[in-house]
């Protein structure tokens, strides 16, 4: 899976060469599905409400954890569905 941070305008630049992951999962729209407009959904606001650090850098590791804890809390907030179902499938869009 290709796992990321906003990963819309990344997604159209694959489109346009013709490549396509087969699955993607962006912890924006992971956030979002948790909290909708409660609270902003950039990387360092995620980070800092997730994994309790600031000014983390943008790392492999620090997404994969960040994406575990989101989709736990999805899963918890049982809101699944919304995520696999709704923004997911929109993100290519």
């Amino acid at each position: 899976a290709l796992v990321g941070h906003q990963l819309k305008p990344f997604i159209k630049k694959l489109q346009r060469a013709n490549i396509l992951p087969n699955a993607i999962e962006d912890i924006t729209l992971l956030s979002y599905a948790c909290d909708g407009g409660l609270h902003d959904h950039a990387y360092a606001g995620l980070m800092e409400k997730y994994l309790g650090m600031q000014n983390a850098l943008v790392s492999a590791s620090l997404l994969l954890l960040l994406y575990q804890k989101l989709r736990a809390q999805i899963q918890a907030y049982r809101v699944t569905t919304v995520y696999e179902r709704i923004e997911r499938p929109l993100l290519p869009v």
